[in-house]
């Protein structure tokens, strides 16, 4: 099953249905060309979070549960026409600290659009969709559905997509959504997200670039002068991942440019991971080093704007599982163990050391929200470690069990600039995709 299940592919299913029931849901014949799939996921989460503000909140404990639904159908007429439909629920309780707008969610839609090819030869397709849908590009380091959230992220959308002689080209205009969780979402229409994106796979390597340009007309926000205005951040991307042997890699960088409020706009982020597998030994195990930054601010106070805005990404599997940081004003390296001691079981272990980029700049989060600062930089840049061990149990294609725990132990910028106590999380987490 795909991460965004819009592109889930059962062509399998020409040469049969086998023996597991929830085919009989997919590309079901209803006369004439026309094809319906249905399917879904129900995802069960347990957690224990202390001192997720270093000791800030009351209380400093909590334990909760939280639950989602999606349920989909994908209509296509004679492969050239179709209609999909994602809808969810997600809900929180148990918890004592005010939950987070995407932590519970009434009935909503995830996506709905229509689709229409407008191409399809043999080395060429172009295709046209437009409605709500989830957006995914890359790694997801720029924009991704963030599927560890309650609530998936997603997009009111016009996309074009042409695949030519081995690339793909997506071109798209798109609106985010404000969150309402007692009503409805709908697009936020002072926000613009447009751009491309190109793919080229190639003998087990993948090549991608990107144009980014994120557009707010509301004048929001405040620049360093203090001055209120609106934003134009745009974003040149390349990407290069792959495997050669034992090897494995993937590696990506980005410049932005544009005006904040007034003021310039000059910032960057990069990220560089390589693995080797040591593929004789019964456990499989792979060990991986990585990098992750990204550009702040030396000078907030000045015209210059020097913050790398992360826009819309995923997270949670590069910056570590705790979310207390994101991609924005942020040095990052890693170390990652796994081994697999038995086909279905999967065995995870990461180790991150957090740093500020500039230390006159702000800490800011998963969701790129800043949580402390000192602007003398008198705090230092030092921001904390945080090791996190997870286990994966593939009980078959529809079923797994997650149970992972993380620990973040603060640095000296944190202890310099309010409370600093550790902060755990542990969770348990089945998801019954179908």
């Amino acid at each position: 099953y795909s991460n965004v299940r819009y592109e889930d592919d059962y062509s399998f299913l020409s040469d049969g249905r086998g023996n597991d029931p929830f085919n009989r849901l997919k590309k079901i014949p209803v006369g004439g060309k026309v094809e319906l799939t249905f399917g879904g996921q129900y995802r069960f989460r347990f957690e224990r979070d202390e001192n997720r503000r270093f000791g800030a909140s009351n209380p400093q404990a909590q334990s909760f549960y939280l639950n989602r639904l999606y349920v989909f159908a994908d209509a296509q007429i004679a492969q050239r026409v179709r209609a999909f439909g994602e809808f969810k629920y997600a809900g929180i309780t148990d918890n004592e600290l005010p939950a987070p707008l995407t932590a519970h969610e009434k009935p909503d839609i995830q996506n709905l659009f229509a689709e229409l090819a407008l191409v399809q030869r043999e080395r060429s397709k172009v295709s046209l969709r437009a409605g709500r849908q989830e957006l995914l590009f890359g790694k997801q380091r720029v924009i991704g559905p963030s599927d560890w959230l309650n609530s998936r992220r997603t997009f009111d959308a016009l996309r074009i997509t042409v695949k030519q002689a081995g690339w793909k080209f997506d071109g798209f205009a798109a609106r985010p959504l404000e969150l309402r969780p007692e009503k409805i979402n709908k697009a936020d229409k002072s926000q613009t997200l447009a751009g491309v994106y190109a793919v080229r796979p190639a003998k087990g390597k993948t090549f991608s670039g990107y144009y980014l340009a994120l557009r707010e007309n509301d004048p929001i926000i405040t620049n360093g002068r203090g001055v209120a205005g609106d934003f134009m951040f745009h974003t040149l991307g390349l990407g290069f991942d792959g495997a050669a042997r034992n090897f494995d890699w993937t590696a990506e960088a980005a410049y932005q440019f544009g005006d904040f409020g007034g003021n310039d706009i000059a910032a960057y982020m990069g990220s560089l991971e390589g693995g080797y597998t040591f593929a004789p030994l019964g456990l499989k195990p792979r060990f991986a080093l990585g990098l992750n930054l990204a550009s702040g601010d030396e000078n907030p106070a000045d015209a210059r704007k020097q913050t790398f805005n992360q826009l819309f990404p995923t997270a949670h599997p590069f910056l570590g599982w705790a979310d207390q940081v994101g991609r924005q004003n942020a040095r990052e390296l890693e170390a990652q163990l796994s081994f697999a001691p038995h086909r279905r079981i999967v065995a995870k272990l990461h180790g991150f050391k957090f740093l500020l980029a500039d230390k006159h700049d702000a800490l800011y989060n998963a969701p790129g929200a800043a949580t402390r600062r000192d602007a003398t930089g008198a705090a230092g840049n030092e921001v904390g470690t945080e090791v996190d061990a997870e286990v994966i149990c593939n009980f078959n294609a529809h079923l797994k069990l997650q149970l992972g725990y993380v620990r973040f132990m603060p640095g000296e910028f944190i202890k310099k600039t309010g409370p600093s106590k550790n902060h755990s999380l542990f969770y348990v987490m089945a998801p019954f995709t179908f």
